[in-house]
């Protein structure tokens, strides 16, 4: 009964989106402060989906200002320090296929408040130098610096460096919203509703590259290994001793606009192993494999007065001594997110997963609806149905409460 009744309250609670239509918010996360721009503007139906004109912003290294400068001879940075601070509170529950005696995890219920707070710095260093630095409670989560090449053109051209602890390679420019970057996406249960995400993508990652791209296409290309300062899967906080025998990433996307639709066709993967003492679990020299392909597809625009986005991925990749840790895999995704009106939406995503090991494939249909109380205030309870012998859970339910401010 009290379950029933909690589970009721959040859905009456999300609900009220189709009634109530939330006050205008101003600006107030860290590149809001810096652009001038609504959340809204950069974020498509609600943060951290981005939107046609998030997407330009990014690619253009983060260097767009609108408030006052402080501007001197080669220098030229905000006022105002861009900074946010992120915090996610959720709540977890399911049921295992396999009881557990006493009932633990998702089988009692699980309260994370928080489950993630951190300090997001990022926006315009120089003229033609963007970065983004995230500080979580554990310390460094991830960063990056983006180096703009002037090309006197609409064409937008740049080399980066980064780092993350478990956002993996696509960390240094990663503009489309299918899961291949773990913190750009429209579904908080992401190794259940995403392809990449559920091969093990989200890894820690450091690496360098090349990024360019206009309305038409953008592309990334670069060097990377399974290891970050800032901590994660394989290093446990240690630097990465491979010196420029890394591995290769590769990702583009054609972005043409048809019938008011904004879409997105695109490719990536990656080659290559990296050999160094600091990617595996002791101190000897360890060869990690980090071979993946995939491709993916997004649509944004306008239907009927509401909002629509659809995606979808395929991405084949895991196996022994590997980057990401699962057994080989092919997965497949596709979903849809529909903003009814400005505050409230509904979303619906099916994952299959068809793994090599015998017994282990999965699928995972997802249904949710989010409600925005603020552009920088929402609520998304999500229900996940799974299916398959290599699911451990008949359901899932996952409530995300974000604040960003």
């Amino acid at each position: 009964m009290k379950k029933t009744f909690a589970y009721l309250s959040i859905l009456a609670l999300a609900i009220t989106g189709v009634l109530v239509t939330p006050s205008t918010s101003s600006a107030v996360p860290a590149f809001a402060r810096q652009t001038g721009y609504e959340c809204n503007a950069c974020h498509f139906q609600y943060f951290p989906k981005l939107s046609a004109m998030g997407r330009a912003f990014k690619l253009g290294g983060l260097t767009d200002a609108s408030v006052d400068m402080i501007e001197g001879d080669n220098m030229s940075f905000p006022a105002t320090m861009p900074v946010s601070f992120i915090v996610k509170l959720r709540y977890l529950s399911g049921a295992y296929k396999k009881s557990h005696e006493p009932p633990h995890k998702e089988d009692r219920g699980i309260w994370e408040i928080p489950d993630e707070a951190t300090f997001f710095l990022g926006g315009r260093l120089a003229k033609n130098i963007g970065y983004a630095l995230e500080v979580a409670d554990h310390g460094f989560g991830k960063g990056a610096v983006l180096f703009g090449i002037p090309t006197g053109g609409d064409f937008k051209l740049g080399v980066y460096v980064q780092a993350t602890d478990g956002h993996g390679p696509a960390n240094g420019m990663e503009l489309n919203n299918t899961g291949f970057l773990r913190g750009q996406r429209g579904w908080e249960d992401r190794g259940n509703t995403y392809a990449a995400q559920n091969i093990g993508l989200g890894t820690g990652a450091t690496g360098l590259g090349l990024y360019g791209g206009n309305e038409m296409f953008w592309f990334n290309v670069g060097l990377w290994g399974p290891a970050s300062y800032f901590g994660g899967l394989k290093d446990d906080g240690k630097k990465m001793d491979a010196g420029f025998d890394m591995a290769m990433y590769y990702r583009a996307a054609f972005t043409p606009s048809v019938g008011g639709f904004d879409l997105s066709l695109g490719v990536i993967g990656s080659s290559g192993s990296v050999k160094c003492v600091h990617c595996g679990d002791d101190e000897s020299v360890t060869e990690i494999k980090t071979d993946f392909t995939g491709a993916d597809f997004q649509a944004q625009g306008e239907m009927g007065g509401m909002t629509l986005e659809i995606t979808g991925s395929y991405v084949t990749g895991g196996g022994e001594d590997i980057a990401f840790p699962s057994s080989k895999k092919t997965n497949m995704n596709v979903g849809f997110a529909l903003g009814v009106t400005p505050a409230f939406g509904i979303k619906a995503n099916m994952l299959t997963v068809d793994a090599d090991a015998e017994g282990k494939d999965m699928s995972g249909t997802g249904v949710g609806v989010w409600y925005q109380f603020a552009q920088n205030v929402y609520i998304s309870p999500e229900y996940i149905i799974f299916g398959g012998d290599g699911a451990s859970m008949d359901n899932k339910i996952t409530v995300l409460l974000f604040l960003g401010f």
